[in-house]
C-alpha cells in the first residue's frame, strides 16, 4: 500500500488505519444536499439508502484515515423547498455545527475486533 503525504506527515500506512488512523480523536462529518425526498434514499428507495450511499466515504475515507465519523448533515430537495424551509434548515445546520461534539456518530468495528483475515471475529459485534 502506498502512503500519501501532506505536510507534516503521513496520512495513512504503516499501521496507521481505522481506529489507529493519525486523525483518531477528531472528529468529521458530511453535509450535502440531495435532490429527491428522504423515501428515494431509504432502504426500499429508488436510490437506496443514503448509509450505503456514503459508505465509501464515511467508512473508506473518513474512518479509514482516523476519524470519528458524525451521522451525515441531510437536506432533500433544497431546489423544491419554500424559503422559509430554507431558513430553517439552515438554523437546523447552524445547530448541528454548534452541537459536533456531541452529535450522534456512526459506530463501525474496530481493528481489534477483526481476527487475522480482517473479517470480523464471531465475539465482536
Amino acid at each position: 500500500m502506498t502512503a500519501y503525504s501532506l505536510p507534516g506527515g503521513r496520512i495513512y500506512g504503516g499501521g496507521k488505519w481505522y481506529d489507529r488512523g493519525v486523525f483518531s480523536g477528531k472528529r468529521a462529518m458530511c453535509a450535502l444536499t440531495v435532490g429527491g425526498p428522504p423515501s428515494m434514499y431509504s432502504e426500499s428507495g429508488l436510490n437506496g439508502s443514503i448509509a450505503s450511499i456514503l459508505f465509501p466515504i464515511n467508512h473508506g475515507m473518513l474512518y479509514f484515515t482516523g476519524f470519528t465519523v458524525i451521522e451525515p448533515f441531510l437536506v432533500h430537495a433544497p431546489a423544491r423547498i419554500s424559503q422559509e424551509q430554507r431558513v430553517g434548515e439552515l438554523a437546523r445546520y447552524r445547530a448541528r455545527v454548534l452541537s459536533l461534539a456531541s452529535a450522534p456518530t456512526i459506530a463501525y468495528a474496530r481493528l481489534d475486533d477483526y481476527d487475522e483475515n480482517y473479517v470480523l471475529k464471531p465475539s465482536s459485534p
